[in-house]
């Protein structure tokens, strides 16, 4: 059963190990979890990372300091949950939210350097498992790359 995990595991972290291309802005990073590996005594470390089309990005509405968000949190719940997967939940009835965190990021962008993009964050658990989505405010939800760490980064820590 630990090897059947880890090879879902690493079959969903390899074609993602590359993190935000020349076109892509990464807007969050998760807390490190793990996951036991093939090995009785292998523990794997991998990372959540949101990233976005430069081009969305620019686009999304700054954030004004204690204004109301473009989108509710109702509406960001809404979203998110309609955006998991039915492998995500199947044969689970105990889906909750734990956390929505409402965020604000660098925007990045030269014309507006010191005006950040809000987005929300949404943390979802169902079967000891979290699942994480970002939204930005037109409505656009984001499900995360996974992302291994290296063993030998962990070492260097």
């Amino acid at each position: 059963m630990k090897r059947l995990v880890f090879l879902a595991i690493l079959f969903l972290a390899l074609p993602r190990v590359a993190i935000a291309g020349e076109d892509e802005v990464e807007i969050y990073r998760s807390e490190e979890f793990t996951s036991p590996g093939a090995d009785d005594n292998e523990v794997l470390h991998f990372v959540r990372v949101f990233t976005v089309n430069w081009g969305l990005w620019k686009q999304q509405p700054r954030a004004i300091p204690r204004a109301k968000p473009p989108l509710s949190a109702v509406k960001v719940l809404e979203l998110a949950e309609a955006s998991l997967d039915s492998s995500d939940i199947s044969g689970s009835d105990n889906l909750h939210v734990t956390k929505l965190e409402l965020r604000n990021q660098p925007s990045r962008d030269q014309a507006h350097p010191d005006i950040p993009v809000a987005f929300y964050v949404v943390t979802f658990h169902v079967n000891d498992n979290d699942i994480l989505r970002a939204v930005l405010m037109d409505g656009t939800v984001l499900k995360p790359q996974l992302t291994k760490i290296p063993t030998e980064a962990k070492d260097k820590r």
